[in-house]
């Protein structure tokens, strides 16, 4: 193997493990001996924005490009970028090349559904999200985004079926389990469902006792507000 190689096989190892900063290191030392890979910028912006470096992840996301300006990978990270830059405008045309290059990258539809709906496009945003079902039944964070968009729109009840089939699909102790019963709860709390909207947040705090995940402080505000308890008839005990 190349030492460019080594290095950004190194890198993406040391990404896996969350060790932000020791594969930026890696993928820099990648780039130097390589200075014309998309794959390796890409790597490299990937691992600054999760240092929250994000001028330089944004700088190199768009480098990647200018260098492989038909990669639908290239184009959906960045439209990824994008999306979590609340940049949906140009999030939306980006993805839309991603899909457009490969019909049948999954990612790059919900991502773009997100954008759409962030552009207020909602109905487009369902249809993008029924096409990207269609591709991938089985993938649970559609059903996720297919619930939250529901919400978005004021269609708490419209939600459920979407957030319950996605809880369904999502293996014990995933994230996008967490943030799903998130979602229920809200639809529920939408909905004036007491006992309901305080299960789910004890669920929560049973799958996340220390309170990290992003949705904890809110989930507290709303069990403070509906003064959820265990103890509590709210909770059907």
């Amino acid at each position: 193997w190349s030492s460019d190689v080594c290095s950004s096989d190194l890198g993406a190892t040391l990404f896996a493990r969350g060790q932000w900063s020791a594969a930026r290191e890696r993928f820099q030392a990648a780039l130097k001996l390589a200075p014309a890979s998309g794959e390796v910028l890409s790597d490299l912006a990937g691992t600054e924005e999760k240092l929250g470096d994000v001028r330089s992840a944004e700088e190199h996301y768009r480098e990647a490009i200018r260098l492989q300006p038909n990669s639908a990978e290239h184009l959906y990270n960045l439209g990824h970028f994008l999306n979590s830059r609340q940049s949906y405008d140009e999030a939306y045309r980006v993805l839309f090349q991603a899909v457009a290059l490969d019909p049948e990258q999954v990612d790059a539809y919900g991502d773009l559904a997100e954008a759409a709906a962030g552009r207020g496009m909602l109905g487009k945003a369902r249809i993008i999200l029924g096409v990207a079902l269609r591709l991938d039944p089985e993938r649970p964070a559609l059903y996720r985004r297919l619930g939250q968009l529901e919400l978005s729109a004021g269609h708490p009840r419209a939600a459920l079926p979407y957030l319950d089939e996605a809880r369904r699909r999502y293996s014990v102790g995933d994230l996008g389990q967490v943030e799903t019963i998130w979602l229920l709860a809200q639809a529920y709390d939408q909905l004036g469902d007491i006992p309901s909207t305080c299960r789910e947040i004890l669920e929560i705090h049973r799958l996340d006792p220390p309170g990290i995940t992003p949705w904890a402080k809110e989930a507290e505000e709303v069990a403070k507000r509906r003064d959820c308890r265990p103890e509590s008839s709210k909770l059907g005990r």
